[in-house]
């Protein structure tokens, strides 16, 4: 791994519009949308049939909320409404090395920056049942990317606290 790909986890030992057209099982169409457990809330998109529902958590600077870091998105995507993750980091970070992911002690995850837009630069990836059973189990995870120029990664520790609730929801 290269060093600029590894970014994520030395921060992360040192700290100890979706992108395209998704689509959700109907499972998701009943979650409670705007509901929030803890630190994670439900965020549904279209209506009725083209409805789908994720649970996220934003992350902005202390008196800033208009200002967003980061905003994770996790739910049912693709033709076979597979749990995956969403990532919205800012613009101006560096889209070669993309966003790091790490849940617990499993091996970092890089997901590729699929594309920047005015709201932000967009990675997704997916999660299989352990990545899952992981996040509701240890509650550890950060997500990392590096700024443009920078050789100094920022490490966003996120938040599980209401996470297992949040996704059982969207089922």
């Amino acid at each position: 791994m290269s060093a600029k790909r590894c970014f994520f986890l030395t921060a992360a030992a040192l700290g100890a519009g979706l992108g395209a057209i998704l689509w959700a099982p109907p499972s998701s169409w009943g979650a409670a949308k705007g509901k929030v457990f803890d630190d994670w809330a439900i965020e549904c998109e279209g209506e009725g049939a083209g409805q789908h529902c994720f649970a996220s958590q934003v992350h902005a600077p202390k008196g800033v909320a208009s200002t967003r870091i980061l905003k994770i998105s996790i739910g049912y995507l693709g033709p076979k409404g597979e749990p995956a993750a969403v990532l919205f980091a800012p613009l101006g970070i560096s889209v070669a090395a993309g966003i790091g992911f790490r849940i617990g002690d499993r091996p970092e995850q890089v997901l590729p920056i699929q594309q920047c837009r005015q709201e932000g630069c967009i990675a997704s990836g997916a999660l299989d049942a352990a990545a899952i059973a992981e996040l509701t189990r240890t509650g550890k995870a950060v997500v990392g990317f590096l700024p443009f120029g920078s050789d100094k990664p920022v490490a966003v520790p996120l938040s599980m606290k209401g996470f297992a609730a949040a996704y059982r929801s969207l089922n």
